[in-house]
């Protein structure tokens, strides 16, 4: 079943194959990633993929910072966030940073996700990305003056922090035995 998830893409990409995450996981059951992305198909979204029908149909519009990290997918990625935004669709944002792929540029990626935060209703962010938005101490300000109605900031096995309506609700992690976290 779809559940309602519209590809913008139809057709499959002539010029590369599709961005492939491979996760491992080490004793502890952390993640390390290596990607197959050079380039990947995702780089070839064009702001034209981007239909305003799409958008219209749509109740939640997500986007995640790998595709501001290269190519056309940059641009269409920013459309999608504007586009959702200006017709006052709910617009979520995972960070979701990765460091291969911003080969390592985490000022470049700071300067990408900040550009988007204006667009976003929801934004999920995890307490290993939090620098990428000023830090901790600048979390708060930077969902009241971005206008961001919920931030989750995700905590490893100490749970996730809530930010909504000037409160700050802190959830404990619920204890599981990891088998794998993809």
């Amino acid at each position: 079943k779809d559940n309602g998830v519209r590809p913008c893409v139809e057709k499959l990409c002539d010029e590369a194959t599709t961005t492939m995450a491979f996760v491992s996981l080490d004793e502890n059951g952390n993640r390390s990633f290596t990607f197959a992305r050079k380039p990947g198909a995702d780089m070839f979204l064009t702001s034209e993929h981007v239909k305003e029908e799409y958008v219209d149909e749509a109740d939640i519009v997500h986007c995640g910072s790998c595709t501001l990290s290269k190519g056309d997918a940059v641009e269409a990625t920013m459309h999608a966030l504007k586009l959702a935004h200006d017709k006052g669709k709910l617009v979520s944002f995972d960070v979701n940073y990765r460091d291969l792929i911003w080969d390592g540029d985490r000022e470049a990626a700071a300067t990408a996700v900040m550009r988007a935060l204006p667009y976003v209703d929801l934004l999920k962010i995890s307490d290993e990305e939090v620098d990428l938005i000023g830090g901790e101490k600048a979390l708060e300000q930077i969902a009241s003056e971005m206008d961001i109605a919920l931030v989750v900031e995700t905590l490893g096995d100490k749970g996730a922090r809530c930010l909504w309506q000037g409160n700050t609700i802190e959830l404990p992690a619920l204890k599981a035995h990891c088998v794998d976290s993809c």
